[in-house]
């Protein structure tokens, strides 16, 4: 894991019946990176976020948190990270 990205999304969406809060969102972020979102309110910002932290299930995508899935090893990235 030493050269994969900390954080590695790939198309992350998630849905809320026709809404669309995160749409197909693409980034990484490496060992050591300072790396923030920015947007205006409703912007999806929290909702990203959530799914990254493992406490709301993406609709579709994918997403490794510290080499974890973030559909199937939610409980291990809850345990790997910090988060305020």
């Amino acid at each position: 894991m030493d050269n994969q990205p900390i954080i590695q999304v790939e198309s992350l969406t998630k849905r809320f019946g026709d809404f669309s809060a995160v749409d197909a969102i693409t980034f990484k972020v490496d060992k050591g990176e300072i790396f923030g979102f920015l947007g205006a309110n409703g912007a999806g910002k929290t909702t990203a976020m959530k799914m990254l932290i493992g406490i709301s299930n993406p609709t579709s995508g994918k997403a490794h948190v510290a080499g974890y899935d973030v559909f199937t090893q939610a409980e291990s990235i809850k345990k790997s990270i910090g988060y305020m």
